[in-house]
């Protein structure tokens, strides 16, 4: 996958490096590309999937960007959630994705913001025929969300319900929305540039491991 920096107008999103998996499976809270982690995060899923990814990383470092992004708010520069996949496409062309918010933060309407974006990167990809998100049926904020974002309930497996979005179904209009919103804004924190759609990693690397 394409690794680069994912700005919105208040968010940036970054792919976590092996490295940086590790560190956070080992329960090490330290910055990431210099951003202070938010107390709580990460989160129980994502700590969850930790061996698994940074397995997948060891055997095959080129599926680096296929697994976990973390997700900063720009105001603050703290890390409060993440977004990803669960690795790279099947042979489908189908991915399977994920994302969480630390709760105090969760109605400032971070989620859709950090899927729009994340998705429409993904769906860029060479091969993508869809994305896929399994949700627990009392979870009706997720639910929502896919829903507005034209994701449709496909099916129910093992307990969860099972989501999808075709990739000629993640419109152009949220990226348009994007670019007009942040139109004319500067970055509300030293060293993080204006929004934008992609910036190279190279300008980060600087930050911080």
């Amino acid at each position: 996958m394409k690794t680069v920096a994912l700005n919105t107008t208040r968010l940036v999103l970054l792919p976590l490096k092996k490295e940086h998996l590790m560190a956070l499976h080992r329960g090490v809270r330290e910055p990431i590309y210099g951003y202070i982690p938010h107390w709580e995060w990460p989160g129980p899923e994502l700590l969850e999937a930790l061996p698994v990814m940074i397995n997948d990383l060891m055997d095959d470092p080129s599926s680096f960007g296929w697994h976990a992004w973390a997700i900063i708010e720009r105001e603050s520069g703290m890390i409060i959630g993440d977004v990803g996949l669960k690795g790279p496409p099947d042979p489908q062309g189908v991915v399977r994705s994920g994302y969480s918010i630390v709760g105090p933060l969760r109605r400032k309407v971070y989620a859709r913001e950090a899927l729009e974006t994340f998705s429409e990167h993904v769906t860029n990809e060479k091969g993508i025929s869809r994305m896929m998100a399994e949700v627990h049926p009392d979870n009706i904020p997720s639910k929502n969300l896919l829903a507005s974002l034209g994701w449709g309930h496909e099916s129910i497996r093992d307990g969860l319900e099972v989501w999808t979005i075709g990739k000629d179904d993640i419109g152009s209009k949220h990226l348009k929305r994007r670019k007009a919103g942040a139109k004319g804004t500067n970055s509300e924190r030293p060293g993080v540039p204006p929004a934008s759609t992609e910036q190279t990693l190279e300008g980060w690397s600087s930050r911080g491991t």
